[in-house]
């Protein structure tokens, strides 16, 4: 079976919100003066913002009300597509 790479990407977004829950490397709405704009290091491994906050927190932390709203989107549209397909049958049922 042939994994697209649409599947992985959105696999890949999944394990880093689930990741979110347990660990982030710093608190990302602590602001750091001292670190404003750092480019990618071991501390930071994504940099700063000019707030001084870790980009890779925020990511994360960003990415847990991605997934509610994505997965709630999906159940939607299944579920617009079950009920659709109930009253087409109940439709022709009656005639």
């Amino acid at each position: 079976m042939k994994i697209k790479f649409h599947t992985l990407y959105i696999l890949g977004w999944v394990c880093i919100a689930i990741l979110s829950y347990f660990w982030t490397p710093y608190n990302p709405y602590m602001i750091q003066p001292n670190s404003v704009l750092e480019g990618p290091s071991l501390a930071h491994w994504l940099g700063t913002d000019a707030l001084g906050r870790d980009t890779l927190s925020r990511i994360m932390a960003r990415v847990n009300g991605d997934c509610i709203c994505i997965l709630t989107s999906i159940l939607y549209y299944h579920g617009i597509r079950y009920m659709y397909r109930i009253n087409i049958r109940i439709f022709w049922w009656h005639l």
